[in-house]
């Protein structure tokens, strides 16, 4: 059966040819600095430690961030706390291939444990791709907090969460465009999530390929006296598909705007990709380089960036292209050709 599609000029897909050539011959492997810690420093997260009405995102790595929401009543002890896409295991691979020391290694270190976490309240997964969707987390996770953890996912992913035990009525499903009202009684706490298109693809083995969607989303919640705060996630996306390093005169994802338009500029804080984006000819449809994160980030109308998707592992091709100083390189470089201003969108210590 057909799967879930990118239906924009945007996307195209690396023909498997080039993708098999790419696998063979290619030039070797880039090495990871010797002192890593210098260059992606990792300090003790701390918790609930911030202002009422503002946003806390601590990074853990790759794609994988703590938000936790401000608190909308005098009553509430703290807002609300979403895990997007945790990834805790040493390897993104089939378990089996982990356990063999194959696949994608984590090369910066975990600021913590998932033990060392407060408590969690939602889980946000964007596609089940395993440097996304990591089922050893999502074990200790249940483990840690037994019933309680509610998860958002896209569309056709329930199955991969049911298989490790967890409840349906804990999983909610949604389709692009299609939103939800979380409430929390526990904390007295409310906010509602948008699942929204993103340019990319699903799988898990050779056989389930674009069967389940990808996503990005958007969580709005009110404060008690700053109006309502926005917060993107892209998940992994592409944004423009190109046949090399050139970018112009290729169609741009047009979703992002879209989004954009719709909240009119208010989107408080977003979390974008900006690595494993090397071999543009292969990766571009699906992932976006630093200078396409900038575009996106002014897409949306963001009010402040994050970088994600970088510094933590490398992929099976990318590896050989790219090295793992040059995402965040590239961003402040182009962020500052373009004039945005020097906070705009930055990258953060993990932790």
């Amino acid at each position: 059966a057909a799967g879930f599609k990118n239906p924009w000029p945007s996307y195209r897909s690396a023909s498997k040819w080039k993708v098999l050539k790419t696998a063979i011959f290619h030039p070797p492997r880039k090495p990871i600095p010797k002192r890593i810690q210098e260059h992606f420093p990792v300090r003790m997260p701390t918790w609930h430690d911030f202002k009422d009405d503002n946003i806390k995102a601590t990074w853990f790595g790759h794609a994988s961030f703590l938000l936790e929401l401000p608190v909308e009543t005098p009553a509430q002890k703290r807002g609300a706390r979403i895990l997007l896409d945790p990834v805790f295991s040493k390897y993104t691979s089939p378990q089996i291939a982990a356990m063999f020391g194959l696949g994608p290694k984590r090369y910066s270190q975990l600021p913590c444990a998932v033990d060392d976490l407060p408590e969690v309240d939602i889980v946000v997964l964007s596609h089940n791709h395993y440097d996304h969707l990591d089922k050893p987390t999502l074990r200790q996770l249940e483990r840690k907090h037994p019933n309680h953890i509610q998860y958002l996912v896209p569309l056709n992913n329930r199955q991969h969460l049911e298989a490790i035990g967890i409840e349906p009525g804990r999983i909610r499903e949604l389709d692009w465009r299609e939103s939800t009202q979380v409430h929390l009684p526990i904390i007295g706490a409310r906010f509602s999530a948008l699942c929204w298109p993103a340019q990319h693809g699903s799988a898990r083995t050779p056989l389930d390929a674009d069967k389940s969607l990808w996503a990005s989303w958007l969580v709005e919640t009110q404060t008690r006296a700053a109006g309502p705060k926005r917060i993107f996630f892209a998940g992994d996306t592409g944004y423009r598909a190109t046949l090399g390093d050139g970018r112009e005169g290729f169609p741009v994802c047009p979703t992002f705007k879209e989004l954009g338009v719709k909240f009119e500029h208010g989107i408080h804080l977003s979390i974008i990709p900006i690595g494993l984006f090397l071999p543009r000819e292969i990766l571009s449809g699906v992932h976006t380089c630093p200078e396409d994160a900038v575009d996106l980030h002014r897409d949306l109308g963001s009010l402040k960036s994050l970088g994600c998707h970088f510094g933590t592992f490398r992929g099976s091709l990318s590896k050989h292209y790219e090295d793992v100083l040059e995402p965040a390189r590239r961003l402040r470089a182009y962020a500052a050709q373009e004039g945005l201003a020097e906070d705009a969108f930055v990258t953060v210590a993990i932790g």
